[in-house]
């Protein structure tokens, strides 16, 4: 049974991430994808003046200072910095996971840090894809019936859902792979099976923490390689927050966050890479 999501109206006719197919209706006819309406002009992802303080008084910690980002689509961004620094609370707050102290979020051009849980949850859904540090791969499951588990619960038709998972392990090499459970895959294969899962519905913006901490320098190259290849060939936007400077090549912009300040990673940090 699909889990009951409202209809929006679409006024553009837009073409579905998932099966490609031109739909105007709050559905893909093709394959029962919920639609949001198309991202127009501006960014994916927009930070404007965040502020977010843990505890008060004394014990007040500022994680954030007035941070403010864009994200465009087909854009990689890399954010590095110290321990401490904001990264997992910038993080939480790009995907709405987290309310900012003040300041203001917007998807796609719509203000949503303010926005009900309901309506935070469902853009998360259709809009944002996550890859995290730990894989968070169900363990009872199969490589491809992780990828399908966010198609299916959007209501993606089983037939649709299942090409789309396949298509996805086939391009990132794990076709041969797709039948077997997670304790049976390598960390490598564990996080291309999380690439395929967030890229499962065709996201705006892809979110990725620490994607390769737990890899040898070999897979985490080839993971973040293959993850940058089909974000920018659907055109979503990926963030990554990352210790691993090996991964500032296959940017498009490299950003440095310490004491709860973004900016510019500094010159003497671009000669290391």
């Amino acid at each position: 049974m699909h889990p009951a999501i409202p209809a929006e109206k679409q006024e553009h006719p837009m073409r579905c991430p998932v099966c490609g197919a031109e739909a105007t209706a709050a559905r893909c006819g093709g394959c029962n994808r919920p639609l949001l309406p198309p991202l127009q002009d501006g960014p994916a992802l927009r930070l404007e003046d965040i502020e977010h303080t843990y505890g008060t008084g004394a014990a007040a910690v500022h994680a954030l200072r007035g941070t403010s980002f864009a994200a465009a689509r087909g854009e990689i961004t890399v954010i590095s910095g110290p321990s401490g620094g904001g990264k997992s609370t910038a993080l939480l707050t790009m995907g709405l996971l987290l309310r900012p102290t003040s300041g203001t979020v917007s998807v796609a051009g719509e203000p949503l840090h303010e926005a009900s849980e309901k309506r935070r949850a469902r853009v998360r859904l259709l809009r944002m894809g996550f890859v995290f540090q730990q894989f968070n791969l169900l363990a009872a499951l199969t490589a491809e019936e992780n990828v399908l588990v966010p198609l299916r619960y959007a209501g993606v038709a089983a037939e649709a859902a299942r090409d789309r998972a396949r298509d996805l392990l086939r391009r990132l090499g794990l076709e041969r792979r797709a039948v077997h459970r997670p304790a049976d895959l390598s960390g490598g294969e564990k996080q291309r099976v999380a690439v395929a899962r967030a890229l499962a519905l065709g996201p705006d913006i892809v979110l990725a923490d620490e994607p390769t901490a737990n890899l040898d320098s070999r897979a985490g190259r080839q993971v973040t390689e293959q993850l940058a290849e089909l974000a920018r060939a659907q055109r979503s936007a990926v963030v990554v927050v990352t210790h691993d400077t090996r991964l500032a090549p296959l940017a498009d912009r490299v950003l440095h966050l310490e004491d709860g300040r973004l900016n510019p990673a500094p010159a003497g940090r671009e000669e290391d890479r």
